[in-house]
C-alpha cells in the first residue's frame, strides 16, 4: 500500500489525476499500513474525481 501510496502522491503533484485515482484504487486492495487505510485511499480517490 505504501508504494501506491507514494505514486499516488506523485501523479497528483504532477496533475495527473488520472492516474492518481488509479494508484489510490490500487493502494485499496493491498494490506494497511498505520495511518494509510483503505477508506483513505478511497477518499482521496474520491476527492481527486470531484475536483
Amino acid at each position: 500500500m505504501l508504494s501506491d501510496y507514494y505514486l499516488a502522491l506523485m501523479y497528483e503533484k504532477k496533475g495527473d489525476v488520472t492516474k492518481a485515482v488509479k494508484s489510490y484504487r490500487d493502494a485499496f486492495t493491498k494490506v494497511e499500513i498505520r495511518d494509510l487505510t483503505k477508506d483513505m485511499m478511497l477518499e482521496k480517490a474520491d476527492e481527486l474525481k470531484h475536483q
